[in-house]
């Protein structure tokens, strides 16, 4: 699923199977190039910030150390601050 919002989109990907903890990774694009973004993780039932990271400059992100039980939303900024925030909303740690 690619969410887009005047030409800033954010696609998550699936994450890591097999362990007690997982993750939660993507790209983030702008009008489909790949650019560096501020990204942050936020547990979807309280709104508490779990990480934030920037992204690569191919675009890529990745959230560690979270269990299955971390239901998310995803908020993207890009730093030049020309597109608004693009949400991804119900991203659950796989």
């Amino acid at each position: 699923m690619i969410i887009s919002n005047l030409g800033l989109s954010l696609k998550p990907s699936d994450a890591n199977w097999g362990s007690e903890l997982m993750s939660i990774s993507g790209v983030v694009m702008e009008q489909n190039i790949p650019c560096v973004a501020i990204v942050r993780c936020y547990e979807k039932k309280t709104g508490r910030l779990l990480d934030q990271t920037l992204s690569n400059p191919d675009g890529y992100y990745k959230f560690t150390g979270l269990t299955r039980k971390n239901e998310c939303f995803i908020v993207s900024h890009n730093l030049s601050r020309s597109f608004n925030a693009v949400i991804q909303d119900n991203v659950v740690p796989k």
